[in-house]
């Protein structure tokens, strides 16, 4: 048979028409059933959406990019804020946005179909489209994300009209259609994050292109040079914004991207990997994702022969030059979805491959699996006689196709995957059934305080019409009580657990609402006035004037690996300075080692209201190994991130008493679950066996410090068998001349918990700070353990190294002797005076150490003004935090240098200056010898 034979009859115009049009209506039925509550939600992104989408509706914002969210493309925004004018701004007209560009990109799909394949001589280019059309249409994928108010929608539509206009002006050398496929080219960028892969996609297309129209190479290379001219005259604006804004091009990337993940082969290693998941995704196995398919549930279910087929017809006809450019339409089937996989590709290995980062591989796959069910009617048509019943064939194949996939589809879309019970946490229709609840309610001037756990939720805000009166508290840790009557709303991924909802709140609720899966959904509570707090340890703790702590209570213990379960319980006096002020927690034992951290941002500071009582429950997840004890204490504190200022404590007579309270004691259970030694971080790993003590290894950070500094240790143990004696454990340092340095000995974590306790196979870290004497002779050593008398487990090197110490007194400038705490004497100092308001005040101290310590102070420079208050200060560790006051040796002399900024506003005249020490953990000044708790130097002038 000759090419032509194979070519199907072209089905008659009137045909033509009422098969796509019966397309566009199952595609629009698909893509609108039930819109508005299908699916559930809407969920943070799509809530997101709706917001950025209003904004632009209401003219608030004309934007290039959006950078809110991580960062946005805008061509949807517009679009959906088009529809928003007409029909109000709702989530529905978000969606119903999404589901008409869903729409319009099936129509542009037959379009590109048979623009591509008019002249080919085997291909019919009607039903080709048409086929290709209906798959797009009936696509599980496609209408999901179709139904979605989400950006990515509208980057498989502008590529279809970016690669029609190309075509057609290239087949016609329409310079109006190559200008078209410019602007489209340059709209790609406005789509979405995936967009930009498409670069990449089309420098191996024209190159292409250019190869086939050889014999004109000039006209083709003066179109394509039009074509990306108007492409980047386009794409101008967003260019601009990306170069003055270089940030926001590659925060969303960064965030999701394996390359992120460090160098060396490892992202590689990740990459082949998901090269070879995404690849599955057309007829094995999908998105893993249950919020945008029913998990793996590949794209083309069902029709893989289809599509392997059309694959095989792929290959052959590349092997066929025939009709206009050639081969190039068949080697950009398979070059452009490949290329348009990469996104996909270099994400989170757990999301390949994703449905939204893949979705640039639409359309142009449509026509894979179309061309093989083509294939197949082309080979049955030898069995037919007459045209009319070919085209009768062809017609009952489609509607065969188009009826069946459009069933599936529906049954797997609506039936099976809209009533997953999971869906409807995932979409945050916990979330949604609250907001809808509290919309009901009485606008009376009440307080709504609702738990979520994302701070200023977008589905909320997308959906609340009392937004204005909520406060947000994240997670279900945490209770704050108005003074005045209040509601409390809980959504399910912010819902305390009962014990601890019950300490507060009756059993009885204002309202509550189940889940599919029977779980609640959300519960909403109301309160006239506080409830009584009396804590088992009353405080009163003053944070800066701003929140006090007023009492805790210990809940209970908790295992090793378990967290802590304490509360704390706050009262805000003032509306604090800052908006950003969050708690941070840590565990400590009686030796000062950190075993666990944590942090509060349950309610930010920026809706803190004077007389508020704040009922925190204290988690902080303790490290595996924590050995089990009552010796343990948590420190809490308040911090800025914008200026990483932590709220000072102040005590009863006002004075500065450190910036952390603590709370305890706190007691570690043994472990109750099953510990995976491998998955453990230990840096160094050992399998050292002391008579039942098995040493796993160990972590040694720095392994080369100063004389009198202290070398932090980690011994990693395990019980081999039980019961163990009391084991003591030896670290020294061995020096070349074998000479030893004991560093500790004691039992591990420091005898509090002995190993005759320990059971079998139990796993217990031991944290040691380990002081280098300041007489250690610098060099290499040998750092060593040893348990009993057993043989000595070397353990790594260790570098002692010199401190070159001052012991010739200093002249200074002004000379002075003030002792401070009998440990150290302010020798004199150096300071230049008069200095131009412009300039810094530079101050050098000469300090003398008295005697040896163990305590590191911090030095405070304070320039005070003639009445008393301070207008510039700098607090550090001397010598700029380099030479902490713990390594100073008896006799020697340290030269500590201070640069004040001068305030703009600070008018000329005499300033005193005043130094002083203090502990930064208390806040406990050292005393001055008959002179209070700091030296006044001499005045410094400052000019104009």
């Amino acid at each position: 048979m000759s090419e032509q034979a194979w070519k199907l009859a072209r089905p008659p115009r009137a045909l033509t028409w009422m098969l796509l049009a019966v397309i566009l209506l199952v595609a629009l039925f698909l893509r609108t059933y039930e819109l508005d509550r299908i699916p559930p939600g809407p969920y943070y992104d799509e809530a997101a959406a709706k917001l950025l989408a209003g904004d632009v509706a209401s003219g608030r914002a004309l934007p290039i990019f959006i950078t809110a969210y991580t960062g946005h493309e805008v061509l949807f925004y517009y679009l959906a804020a088009a529809l928003m004018r007409l029909m109000g701004t709702s989530v529905l007209a978000l969606r119903l946005t999404s589901a008409l560009v869903g729409v319009a990109t099936v129509l542009t799909t037959y379009a590109l179909a048979r623009e591509w394949f008019d002249d080919e001589p085997v291909v019919e280019s009607h039903w080709l489209g048409l086929f290709a059309a209906a798959l797009m249409a009936t696509s599980f994928w496609h209408v999901s994300v179709s139904r979605y108010g989400l950006r990515a929608i509208t980057l498989p539509l502008a590529q279809s009209l970016m690669l029609l206009a190309l075509w057609r002006g290239l087949r016609l050398n329409s310079w109006k259609w190559i200008i078209a496929a410019g602007v489209f080219c340059g709209l790609i960028a406005y789509t979405y994050l995936s967009s930009r892969i498409v670069p990449v996609a089309l420098a191996i297309l024209l190159p292409l292109v250019l190869l086939a129209e050889r014999r004109q190479w000039r006209l083709r290379l003066t179109q394509l040079g039009s074509l990306a001219l108007v492409a980047l005259i386009v794409f101008a604006p967003l260019g601009i914004f990306f170069a003055t804004h270089p940030e926001t091009f590659s925060v969303r990337m960064n965030q999701i991207s394996i390359l992120a993940e460090g160098g060396g082969s490892a992202w590689q290693t990740i990459a082949l990997r998901n090269t070879l998941r995404a690849l599955q995704v057309f007829t094995w196995r999908g998105d893993p994702d249950a919020r945008l398919n029913l998990p793996d549930l590949p794209m083309f279910q069902g029709l893989a022969p289809a599509f392997y087929l059309g694959l095989l017809v792929v290959i052959l006809r590349l092997a066929n030059r025939s009709g206009f450019l050639g081969r190039v339409r068949y080697a950009t089937l398979v070059i452009w979805p490949l290329v348009m996989l990469i996104p996909t590709i270099l994400a989170d290995p757990t999301q390949v491959p994703h449905s939204l980062r893949a979705i640039g591989v639409m359309p142009l796959v449509f026509f894979i699996p179309a061309l093989g069910l083509v294939a197949v009617l082309s080979m049955l048509q030898r069995y037919v006689r007459g045209q009319r019943w070919l085209i009768a064939l062809a017609a009952a194949a489609f509607l065969v196709t188009l009826t069946t996939s459009a069933m599936v589809t529906f049954q797997n879309y609506f039936v099976r995957w809209a009533r997953q019970p999971k869906l409807y946490y995932s979409n945050d229709g916990d979330l949604a059934d609250m907001t809808d609840y509290l919309n009901s309610l009485p606008d009376d001037g009440r307080t709504l305080y609702v738990g979520a756990p994302d701070y200023r939720h977008p589905t909320v805000a997308a959906l609340a019409r009392n937004y204005s009166r909520m406060k947000w508290v994240q997670g279900g840790e945490a209770f704050v009580f108005s003074p005045n009557p209040a509601i409390y709303a809980w959504s399910h991924a912010a819902l305390p657990d009962d014990w601890w909802l019950a300490r507060y709140w009756p059993e009885s609720s204002l309202a509550q609402k189940l889940a599919p899966d029977g779980t609640l959904a959300y519960v909403i509570h109301t309160r006239d006035q506080p409830p009584v707090i009396s804590p088992t340890y009353p405080l009163h703790a003053n944070f800066g004037g701003v929140i006090e702590a007023i009492g805790y209570d210990v809940l209970r213990d908790r295992p090793s690996g378990g967290r802590t379960d304490a509360a704390v319980y706050w009262r805000i006096l003032r509306k604090p300075e800052r908006g950003d002020y969050s708690g941070f927690i840590t565990l400590n034992d009686a030796w000062g080692m950190n075993w666990g951290q944590g942090g509060s941002f349950t309610y930010p500071s920026e809706q803190w209201v004077p007389g508020e009582i704040i009922a925190e429950r204290v988690r902080v997840q303790t490290d595996d190994g924590t050995p089990p004890g009552s010796a343990y204490t948590l420190k809490l504190g308040w911090w800025s991130a914008s200026n990483g200022q932590r709220l000072p404590v102040i005590d009863t007579q006002g004075n500065l008493a450190g910036t952390t309270i603590t709370i305890g004691p706190i007691t570690v259970t043994r472990r109750i679950r099953a510990l995976d030694l491998n998955t453990l971080n230990i840096s160094r790993r050992l399998n050292a066996d002391f008579g039942g003590l098995r040493l796993l290894g160990f972590d040694q950070w720095p392994s080369s410090l100063r004389q009198g500094e202290s070398e932090f240790v980690t011994l990693y143990w395990q019980a081999m068998t039980a019961p163990l004696p009391d084991r003591q454990v030896t670290l020294q340092l061995r020096a070349p001349d074998q000479s030893i340095r004991v560093l500790s000995r004691s039992g591990p974590a420091h005898g509090m918990y002995p190993t005759s306790q320990w059971e079998a196979g139990e796993f217990v870290a031991d944290r040691l700070a380990l002081r280098i004497s300041p007489d250690t002779p610098p060099g290499t050593y040998t750092l060593e353990a040893q348990v009993d008398d057993l043989p000595i487990q070397p353990l790594g090197p260790f570098v002692v190294q010199a401190i070159a110490r001052t012991w010739t007194p200093p002249t200074p400038q002004h000379p002075m002797s003030v002792t401070l705490g009998a440990q150290i004497m302010l020798a004199g100092y150096d300071i230049k005076s008069p200095i131009s308001k412009s300039q810094e005040v530079e101050l050098r101290l000469y300090w003398q150490a008295l005697r040896e310590m163990n305590e590191n102070y911090t030095v405070f420079v304070h320039l005070v003004d003639k009445d008393g208050i301070v207008r510039g200060q700098k607090d550090n560790a001397p010598v700029n935090g380099a030479y902490p006051t713990s390594l100073w040796q008896p006799g020697e002399f340290v030269a500590d240098t201070y640069t004040l900024p001068l305030p703009p506003d600070l008018p000329p005249g005499d300033y005193a200056i005043k130094v002083g020490m203090y502990l930064a953990e208390t806040g406990a000044r050292l005393p001055v010898a008959g002179n209070g708790d700091q030296v006044e130097l001499g005045k410094v002038s400052i000019v104009r």
